[in-house]
């Protein structure tokens, strides 16, 4: 068990319980490599800031290759549609782990450096950050929920305003 498992709220342990029954070794392997990666980063010997973009990219490069190494494999939860899957739920993992790493070294500030890289994320990891806030954290990410509440792009804002929790609970 990694450091950062015994912290995660109940919902994200269910997932990764439920990720663990659907990947082969190798994806498991990767995705505790991938982890340690961003935690490691987290520990870099350099200044403050640089720490946190260290970590930033880490978490940038193992969201992009997270599709690809997890594969796309259903997982059905509470019989929710949209299904979610294997990428989805390592995607959450990785993003619980940046916040982890984060929240260690800028408590206050780490939501504003998630707002930093979910600009730079794609469509689908974008999708992915606005339908896991809730279980990320509360009111600090609003500022992510605004601004993807003024894209043009449908599919996200459908991510963000259908069967998602968090604008009925946060948005003034």
């Amino acid at each position: 068990m990694l450091t950062f498992e015994k912290k995660l709220p109940a919902q994200v342990k269910e997932l990764h319980t439920m990720l663990r029954d659907v990947c082969a070794e190798p994806s498991w392997k990767w995705l505790s490599q991938a982890l340690h990666s961003i935690e490691d980063a987290s520990f870099s010997q350099s200044a403050n800031a640089a720490a946190i973009n260290k970590t930033c990219s880490a978490l940038l490069i193992t969201s992009a290759a997270a599709k690809r190494e997890l594969g796309s494999s259903p997982v059905v939860i509470y019989g929710q549609s949209p299904t979610w899957h294997s990428h989805d739920i390592g995607r959450l993992l990785l993003l619980q782990q940046f916040k982890h790493c984060l929240f260690r070294l800028q408590q206050e500030q780490w939501s504003h450096s998630l707002l930093k890289v979910y600009r730079r994320f794609g469509e689908d990891e974008k999708a992915l950050l606005l339908r896991s806030l809730s279980l990320l954290g509360g009111a600090e990410l609003l500022p992510i929920a605004l601004d993807a509440s003024r894209t043009n792009d449908e599919a996200l804002y459908a991510t963000l305003a259908l069967n998602n929790p968090y604008p009925g609970t946060h948005f003034p």
